[in-house]
C-alpha cells in the first residue's frame, strides 16, 4: 500500500515533490505517522504531524488505512 504524503512548507522538499511511504494494508494512522517520522528527511515528531484525508483530520486510533479510499 503506497501513501503519498504532501508536505506543505517543507524546506527540504520542493513544492512539486511528494513523499511516498509503502505500508501493509492493515497499517494504522499511528503506524503511518511512525513511518513518516523515521523516513522523512525532517524527522517530524508524531505529535507534530497532522494527517488529513478527504478533508478529515486522521487520529491515531482511526481504523486501518485500507478503509481510506
Amino acid at each position: 500500500y503506497e501513501v503519498v504524503v504532501k508536505c506543505p512548507g517543507s524546506a527540504s522538499l520542493s513544492n512539486s515533490e511528494d513523499f511516498i511511504i509503502s505500508l501493509p494494508h492493515n497499517s494504522t494512522v499511528l503506524q503511518l505517522k511512525e513511518a513518516i517520522k523515521h523516513n522523512h528527511p525532517c524527522r517530524p515528531e508524531i505529535s507534530d504531524q497532522r494527517l488529513v484525508f478527504a478533508g478529515k483530520l486522521l487520529n491515531h486510533d482511526d481504523i486501518s488505512l485500507k478503509y481510506l479510499h
